[in-house]
């Protein structure tokens, strides 16, 4: 059993990026807000989307609320930090 966000989060760090911050095609998670996150989670329940709906069934309302919480709680990248100077 998972006991917090982050711990839980370090499942979506090789397509979403370290704290959710993308450096790719996949979007970023850093940032969103918490019930937009949910509510995208709650259609890859349902089938939406493409590998996410296989990933999604995994978690429970109680870790999906922790996941969006803490993504919310994530600073987004600047374009100075995304490398775009």
């Amino acid at each position: 059993m998972h006991e917090n966000g982050a711990e839980l989060a370090s499942a979506c760090t090789a397509c979403h990026g370290t704290g959710g911050q993308s450096q790719g095609a996949v979007p970023s998670l850093a940032g969103m807000k918490a019930a937009r996150f949910s509510e995208r989670m709650q259609a890859f329940k349902t089938g939406d989307g493409t590998i996410m709906n296989r990933i999604a069934p995994g978690y429970d309302s109680r870790e999906i609320d922790m996941l969006a919480r803490y993504f919310a709680a994530q600073p987004t990248a600047t374009s100075d930090e995304a490398g775009d100077k």
